[in-house]
């Protein structure tokens, strides 16, 4: 699932996958629809960062933990 970009994102994309925080699990499962629409909201900007991966990430054929290897400063 996606949902609108929180400010952080908002510089990559316009567009970022639903973030549970670990508190929220339980009204996810369990809640009714707009309780679940609730905590699916925007995760916070400040527990997030983000670092530059290389071109390799942009091609689904490849696969193994090097496509996650840091290669340049965080953003």
């Amino acid at each position: 699932m996606t949902t609108a970009a929180n400010d952080f994102m908002q510089r990559i994309h316009k567009r970022m996958p639903v973030i549970l925080q670990a508190e929220d699990y339980e009204a996810w499962l369990n809640g009714e629809t707009e309780e679940a629409l609730a905590v699916a909201g925007q995760y916070p900007s400040q527990l997030m960062s983000a670092y530059p991966v290389g071109p390799a990430v942009g091609n689904v054929r490849n696969r193994g933990p090097e496509l996650a290897e840091v290669v340049g400063e965080a953003i």
